[in-house]
């Protein structure tokens, strides 16, 4: 029953089976219009090589997010006393 918005939301898996040439009866995961077995999902990095460029990315979009977080307490003038917590001024 969850995925009844789902199907309503992006509708069957548009692959077709190269037998017969009938669509794939599975719903779609994503806008792609692809179910999890032909390309909805991804499985993620599987070597080495691909996990640390992962990481390394998660890492760089930290340092981004905590310089835009400080940008934004220096915009403001940083807090004051009686202004609140860190997290209202990030939101």
């Amino acid at each position: 029953m969850a995925g009844r918005w789902r199907r309503k939301l992006y509708g069957p898996c548009g692959a077709q089976t190269k037998s017969t040439g009938e669509p794939c009866r599975a719903t779609a995961l994503k806008p792609s219009g692809r179910c999890r077995l032909h390309g909805g999902l991804s499985t993620g990095p599987r070597t080495q090589d691909g996990k640390r460029i992962v990481a390394d990315n998660l890492r760089r979009w930290r340092e981004r997010q905590q310089a835009a977080a400080g940008d934004e307490l220096a915009r403001d003038g940083g807090f004051q006393d009686g202004e609140g917590s860190l997290s209202e001024h990030v939101r």
